[in-house]
Parts: C-alpha cells; sequence; structure tokens
C-alpha cells in the first residue's frame, strides 16, 4: 500500500513537468503535523498531512513532496535493490528534488472541531512567507475540505 501511495504522489509531482520552460514548478515539503496538545489521533494527523499534499499537487504549478513517513519506505526500497537479489541493470538510483519552502501545521482539537494553523516557510532563508488558520470540522471530508481551502490561500502568496 505505502508503494502504491508512494507512486500516486510521484505521478502527481509529474504535473510540473508539463509546464512551459519559463513557469517553474514551486516545490513544497510537507512534514508531520505538530500536535503540541498531545490529544490527536495518529489517524488525524494523517489525514491532515495527506490532504494538505494532495492540495498542494492538486494546484497547476506546484509539486508536494511528503519526507516524513514514506521517504523509509523509499529508502527501504534502495537497501533492497543494492542486497544483491535484484539485477544489476534494474537498480535505480536516489535522486530526491530539494524543496524551495515547507508548508509547517500544527493542530489542535477542541469541543470537537480542529483547529488548524499552517504557514509557508522559505527553506532557503527561513522567512515565513505565509500564515493562515482554520477551523474545521473533525470528520474526513472535513479534513479535506479545510486543507484544501488553506493550502489554496496560502498558495496564493507564494510564487
Amino acid at each position: 500500500m505505502k508503494k502504491f501511495l508512494i507512486l500516486v504522489a510521484f505521478v502527481m509531482s509529474l504535473s510540473c513537468v508539463t509546464l512551459s520552460v519559463k513557469a517553474q514548478c514551486v516545490t513544497i515539503g510537507i512534514p508531520e503535523v505538530v500536535d503540541k496538545t498531545r490529544g490527536l489521533p495518529l489517524a488525524v494527523k494523517s489525514m491532515l498531512r495527506n490532504s494538505f499534499t494532495d492540495a498542494v499537487n492538486s494546484v497547476r504549478g506546484y509539486a508536494a513532496y511528503d519526507r516524513t513517513s514514506d521517504i523509509d519506505t523509499v529508502l527501504d526500497e534502495h537497501m533492497f535493490q543494492q542486497s544483491g537479489l535484484v539485477r544489476e541493470s534494474s537498480i535505480k538510483q536516489i535522486k530526491m528534488t530539494g524543496v524551495r519552502y515547507l508548508l509547517l501545521s500544527e493542530a489542535s482539537i477542541y469541543d470537537g472541531k480542529l483547529y488548524v494553523t499552517a504557514k509557508i516557510m522559505n527553506v532557503e532563508t527561513a522567512r515565513v512567507v505565509a500564515t493562515e488558520d482554520i477551523i474545521m470540522y473533525n470528520h474526513a471530508m472535513g479534513i479535506k475540505q479545510g486543507c484544501k481551502a488553506l493550502a489554496q490561500r496560502l498558495l496564493g502568496v507564494v510564487k
């Protein structure tokens, strides 16, 4: 299942390849959601991160990179390919893309709703270029819609 998710994320990130040479794809890393209150279920944190990734990838000219749990799977596959069990002609090299921005998010649950604050930070300068927050319903569709709205507002500032 993880390999399938990695493949889907990779294919979605290829949308930037179809852009003209003049238009550069803006790369955004999506790290794990911060839960300072430690009251957020792991499933909700995972849905938030995945929804942010989907939301960024759905906007033309942007590519999201999830470097949290999926990177371990990629590295495990690379180690397997280097084990001698794979034909040398089939071994792939790891070449990852550096991201220009990070979409950092913090979430907490209060009164049955999710309170999410997100910001876009320039990786090179550590400057926060945009900050937004949103209150969303604590269910799958609420999380998906809330992350999409939040990401679109944040990406409107990033060029």
